[in-house]
């Protein structure tokens, strides 16, 4: 299938530069991306953050459909409403998402910010490809939590899923050929790093944990005799 040209736009300066350079060397079968920047962002109109209309000013009138087929804007501030994201245009080809608040709650579970990049990818590329109309707001770890509880954003981003019933609507929708495939085999590397999820076993599970760890030095002893005769 054909990949979908996203514009990633960097909005402002930002505290986790070190995940466009991740996005450039990550690989999909679906979508393909091409960073740009917007520096000197114009005074808050939103509080202490940016509103809906701000925010389509700085990105809609700079989207041209013909080099791409859809733009997402990433932010340090917030934005209207203290959502996560939106969409911005009528068309479903422009959307903000905010890195305020998401990143310290990921922070504070280990898990890399770059993961809510991912998931924001994934999430607005889909509803891109399928429509508007998918989601939920109880937490279920899936693809389309609203998190209504901002902190319930630390629950989809340590094991990324698509649950049952978003599954099913996605497969009513005339969608290009292997694109549900792909983005379940894709999502399933948007996962808690490993040695982080060694740690949270531990905690979980102390006793069994040091019952493992017993046996597998009492199996290395045996091994390393069985060796040596």
């Amino acid at each position: 299938m054909k990949k979908t040209k996203i514009k990633i736009v960097k909005l402002g300066t930002q505290r986790h530069e070190y995940l466009y350079e991740q996005l450039k060397k990550y690989k999909s079968n679906l979508f393909e991306i091409q960073i740009f920047e917007k520096s000197g962002l114009p005074k808050m109109d939103c509080g202490w953050g940016y509103s809906f209309n701000a925010l389509s000013n700085l990105l809609v009138p700079d989207f041209d459909n013909t080099t791409h087929d859809m733009c997402i804007g990433f932010i340090d501030h917030s934005i209207q409403d203290n959502l996560y994201g939106k969409c911005l245009d009528n068309n479903g080809k422009v959307y903000i998402r905010s890195f305020f608040q998401a990143a310290e709650f990921l922070q504070s579970k280990n898990i890399d910010v770059f993961n809510y990049m991912l998931k924001s990818i994934y999430r607005d590329l889909t509803r891109y490809i399928v429509g508007r109309g998918i989601g939920h707001h109880d937490t279920r770890g899936c693809l389309f939590d609203y998190c209504g509880n901002k902190e319930d954003i630390t629950v989809s981003t340590q094991n990324l899923i698509i649950c049952s019933e978003c599954e099913s609507k996605i497969k009513s929708k005339e969608i290009p050929e292997n694109y549900l495939r792909n983005l379940k085999n894709e999502i399933k590397r948007v996962k808690k790093q490993r040695y982080y999820r060694i740690l949270d076993f531990i905690k979980r599970y102390p006793i069994l944990s040091i019952l493992i760890g017993v046996g597998s030095s009492f199996l290395i002893n045996i091994l390393a005799n069985l060796i040596l005769m």
